[in-house]
This record gives C-alpha cells, sequence and structure tokens, in this order.
C-alpha cells in the first residue's frame, strides 16, 4: 500500500487508505483479472475505512482476502513491514509424514522432541490450526496439499499464530506433541527472531 510506504504506521489516515484501495480497484480493472473484478468488496471496505471501522493492518487483511478470492498465488499482498510482523518464528520446524507432522528441526535446547509428532497448537487440534492457519495465509492454497505448507514453512510464524487466537499468556506458544512410544508432552516456548 503506497500510503503505508510514506508514512509511519500510526500516520496512515483513513483517506490515505481509501485511496491506496481506489489504486487497487484501477490496476484490477485493467488487469487479466478484469473479467473477474468485482468492485462491491472494495467498495464496502473503502467505506468501512473512512467511517473509523478498519485500521490499518485489518485493511491489509481484508484486501488480501478479496485477492485470495481470484485464486491465484501469484496474486497477494504483503505489508511493507512484513519483517516486523512476520520476523517472529516459533522455535521449531516440522515436516508432513504421511498425514502427520513432525519436529525435524529445533533449537539444541529442544532436541528431546526431534522426531515427535505435533498433535495441537495452543489446545487446537493440528487439522484445526491448519486450516485456520491456510485462511489466514497470504496466499491463497487451492488445494489441501498445498495447505500443508502453513505447517511446514521454514518456522511457523508467531503472528500467524497470535492472529489464530493460538498464543497463550506471555507470549507464550503451548505445543502438544506426542513421541515414538505415544506419549503426549505439553511444550512451552516463547518466539524468536
Amino acid at each position: 500500500l503506497n500510503a503505508c510506504k510514506r508514512a509511519p504506521k500510526e500516520e496512515v489516515t483513513p483517506k490515505d487508505l481509501y485511496y491506496d484501495i481506489e489504486r487497487m480497484q484501477i490496476d484490477m480493472r485493467t488487469s487479466v483479472f478484469k473479467d473477474l473484478y468485482d468492485p462491491k468488496p472494495f467498495d464496502q471496505l473503502k467505506e468501512e475505512v473512512m467511517e473509523g471501522k478498519i485500521n490499518r493492518l485489518e485493511c491489509i487483511f481484508r484486501l488480501r482476502d478479496i485477492l485470495k478470492e481470484f485464486k491465484c498465488v501469484h496474486l497477494s499482498l504483503i505489508p511493507v513491514d512484513y519483517n516486523d510482523l512476520y520476523g517472529k518464528i516459533i522455535p521449531f520446524h516440522f515436516y508432513c509424514f504421511g498425514k502427520d507432522y513432525h519436529v525435524y528441526y529445533t533449537l539444541p535446547k529442544y532436541q528431546k522432541y526431534l522426531g515427535c509428532k505435533l498433535v495441537e497448537i495452543g489446545g487446537v487440534d493440528i487439522e484445526k490450526v491448519c486450516k485456520i492457519l491456510s485462511e489466514n495465509s497470504v496466499h491463497p492454497y487451492e488445494t489441501d496439499m498445498g495447505a500443508k505448507y502453513c505447517i511446514e514453512a521454514n518456522g511457523i510464524s508467531y503472528f500467524d499464530l497470535e492472529t489464530a487466537g493460538l498464543v497463550q499468556k506471555k507470549n507464550r506458544v503451548n505445543l502438544t506433541l506426542e513421541n515414538q512410544e505415544g506419549k503426549r508432552v505439553n511444550v512451552v516456548c516463547r518466539p524468536f527472531t
């Protein structure tokens, strides 16, 4: 968004956001997506922005949701402060083997969990977590196979977990892991950059 490039986040006005949305509409009307373009969601967003109902970050997420409806993985909106938002990750990396996600990389202090199966994040079943994260994702996932990358990514973004309501008090993330013997253990970790 152009308004977000020239002013600190706090100084972006509803009018700035309105004109950014307007520019996107102009681009959409003249792009290869012009036959699919529907002005209604953009117009509704502009109204809500001007009424002060939507802040800058909410506007970005709403625009991202509008763009996801085009079902094109190459069409997305990433905030200019992406690194500030998505720079923190949890200290575990997971890989999907069959239908299960397992710890394949972590910090030395968590090495004893290597190979453990991920069962829950924040008390929510991993299948539901995957669905929530893929719906909130920057990129639209067109298939279930594509959606698995929201867990397999190079570290799950703390911001994504927070946005999905999966972070506990004091910025802690609670993971339920299951070892090879079937014993479950809760691991509480904090994000790092």
